[in-house]
């Protein structure tokens, strides 16, 4: 049986690192040749693009927003592979008016010892 509290811990490292706006430990929780879907349909691929990306949106848009996330669901594949989905609200400037809420779900994967995600895919929930 595979333990589920590290994968867990990835999850709320995400959250962490959206909430500290930092692009760097957020991008150290996904594989090398990670990919990311955002809510708005982009494709990104690779460490490069995604701490590129994370970078931008964190220092525009999302500069002042907060997640939260609730339910957390992990599907567990094989002894070193689980997809989670995880349900968000994002706050954006204190300013309920500008809050929205999603769902992205992650294919973790494991290796050394570690997990981490290897592809992301984001939606918003209306």
């Amino acid at each position: 049986m595979v333990n589920q509290k590290p994968i867990v811990e990835v999850v709320k490292k995400f959250v962490v690192g959206f909430n500290r706006h930092d692009h760097e430990y957020l991008a150290r929780l996904y594989t090398e040749t990670a990919d990311f879907v955002s809510v708005l349909g982009e494709h990104w691929t690779g460490m490069a693009e995604l701490k590129a990306e994370f970078r931008k949106i964190h220092t525009t848009f999302l500069k002042n927003s907060e997640m939260t996330t609730d339910k957390v669901r992990i599907k567990i594949l094989s002894s070193n592979t689980a997809i989670v989905h995880h349900s968000w609200k994002v706050l954006n400037g204190h300013d309920e008016a500008r809050s929205y809420k999603g769902i992205i779900t992650h294919v973790l994967v494991e290796a050394d010892g570690r997990w981490k995600i290897e592809s992301s895919h984001n939606s918003t929930i209306r």
